[in-house]
């Protein structure tokens, strides 16, 4: 009779996928298909994909990093492309990445209440066409 461990070593050894094909089901995983449907899709269990997930973690997360880069420049793209077509909250969204402006926030104190702030707007066009015009004499920027 077979026990329990020699049946769970036989089927993992028949679940065979290489690195390769295992890295490319993750790099062309345009739909963000959960895990669970990418073992499926690459006819292993799950819980055979976690175990290879750990095994191949180091080019799984460069993977991962290039694919966010990747994503990271479209977006940059796409915002530059819009905020020449006159889209302002582009525009300020490139300013608030390069620092020009920071972004207003909640803040809140040590003792949960919501701290009042007065903030200075400045004029986003006029930042654009001239860096310094936006800068206040107490600005450390």
């Amino acid at each position: 009779m077979i026990g329990e461990r020699e049946l769970e070593e036989n089927v993992m050894a028949a679940q065979k996928v290489t690195k390769k094909q295992f890295i490319e089901a993750i790099e062309n995983n345009e739909d963000r298909k959960p895990n669970k449907e990418l073992a499926a899709d690459l006819d292993i269990s799950e819980k055979r994909f976690y175990e290879l997930l750990k095994r191949w973690r180091n080019e799984v997360r460069d993977v991962a990093t290039e694919m966010a880069k990747k994503a990271a420049a479209d977006m940059v793209y796409d915002l530059k492309r819009n905020s020449k077509k006159g889209d302002t909250s582009a525009s300020k969204t490139i300013l608030e990445i390069a620092g020009v402006i920071k972004p207003k926030g909640l803040i809140v104190g040590d003792d949960g209440n919501t701290v009042t702030l007065n903030v200075r707007l400045i004029d986003v066009e006029s930042v654009v066409h001239n860096p310094d015009s936006g800068k206040s004499d107490g600005d450390k920027r």
